[in-house]
């Protein structure tokens, strides 16, 4: 990976920071809180320090007081570095994503904790609490379900049976 200072030498660098802040900013501007959101989740830093002021280089890297040349340059090479690893992440979750969409152990994982989110989104049960009442309306599904299973597939063989003998 090149940094900024690789792409753009020194003497050039104003007028193509330029172009680079207001794209930055415009993206930034509009996705703003879904960014920093995902981009903490993930474990990725954003606070960029200098001497005893630091901020988020994603919600504040144009509001800076120092405006001189090295400290302008650090400021948006933080900010690149911080959005290259976000997108590394981004990257690396699809490719994993999209191995997990066929996958049927996954799907049963899935459905085997659909009743713990439900019970979580409409706010009956809460952390620790949601898994336990999961687990009991498994308890009572799991037992009644090969019930069910089992006799009809009794009824049906019996069904066969009764229809070997008519022949």
């Amino acid at each position: 990976m090149q940094s900024l200072g690789d792409l753009f030498p020194e003497e050039s660098f104003p007028g193509a920071k330029n172009r680079w802040a207001s794209l930055i900013d415009s993206g930034l501007s509009t996705n703003a809180g879904i960014v920093l959101r995902h981009v903490k989740r993930a474990g990725i830093s954003t606070t960029y320090t200098k001497g005893e002021k630091s901020a988020c280089v994603l919600t504040h890297y144009d509001y800076w007081p120092d405006s001189s040349f090295q400290w302008e340059f650090k400021r948006i090479e933080a900010l690149m570095r911080v959005l290259n690893g976000a997108i590394g992440i981004y990257e690396e979750r699809l490719a994993a994503a999209k191995r997990e969409r066929w996958n049927p152990l996954i799907w049963i994982a899935w459905m085997a904790q659909w009743p713990k989110f439900v019970l979580e989104r409409s706010g009956l049960a809460h952390g620790k609490d949601a898994g336990e009442k999961a687990l009991t309306f498994w308890k009572w599904v799991i037992p009644y379900g090969l019930g069910v299973l089992t006799s009809s597939l009794w009824i049906k063989l019996c069904g066969l049976v009764k229809s070997l003998r008519a022949q």
